[in-house]
């Protein structure tokens, strides 16, 4: 089944890879020497944009674990191949994932509104730490357009920050404490994404610069 459009990963080399079978595909490519950097800048120390992908859109948390600790090409292609010869390939359709991470939808919406209306016009800690959380979700949100908007590739950032709707919902409706800390934890995951993507990309870029000056001279 091919994903929805905004859930496709796309590869630095331009690649749009709409499946699993797509990513094997690009594995067994790079396994053979070609665009081997295009491997190796998704798959880096601190991060392994495959292995968010992974979690992130098809909800596979095993296999995205497996995946993160792969060091080659080769290795990324043995794993993956294994693991969609144990079973068919079935990503989630766009309802699936809709229901799948926002849960409960409209209960979730109506507790929300019930839990605003308790008090007047006083503002309970838990409504406090409600606002810092949607700020902080409205701040992150502005910065991931406007790095889209300026071409940069904030493919997972993104990705990661639409998983903060459902937890900022169970807070609003819960008010539990651990539920306002995961959810606070995951904004805090996303902009330390946000920045490491905006620093590889740059970093990536002087980079590229310096070689072409190189290659003039």
């Amino acid at each position: 089944m091919i994903l929805p459009t905004e859930k496709q990963f796309r590869s630095r080399d331009g690649t749009v890879i709409k499946s699993m079978n797509d990513l094997l595909n690009e594995f067994e490519k790079y396994a053979k020497g070609i665009n081997t950097d295009t491997f190796y800048f998704h798959k880096q120390n601190s991060r392994n944009d495959y292995s968010n992908w992974i979690r992130y859109v098809f909800n596979e948390e095993e296999l995205a674990n497996k995946l993160r600790d792969v060091k080659s090409p080769e290795e990324a292609r043995d794993l993956l191949k294994e693991e969609l010869s144990k079973r068919q390939e079935n990503p989630l359709t766009e309802k699936e994932y809709d229901d799948k991470i926002l849960d409960k939808g409209e209960a979730i919406n109506d507790r929300a509104t019930k839990l605003k209306k308790r008090t007047n016009a006083k503002i309970t800690p838990e409504e406090k730490k409600l606002d810092a959380l949607k700020d902080q979700y409205d701040d992150l949100y502005s910065a991931i357009s406007e790095n889209r908007r300026q071409g940069k590739d904030v493919f997972i950032p993104s990705l990661k920050l639409r998983h903060a709707i459902p937890k900022i919902k169970y807070y609003a409706a819960t008010a539990e404490e651990s539920a306002y800390k995961h959810a606070m934890e995951l904004l805090e995951e996303v902009k330390k994404e946000l920045e490491e993507s905006i620093s590889y990309e740059e970093i990536d870029l002087r980079k590229e610069i310096l070689e072409a000056a190189k290659e003039k001279d």
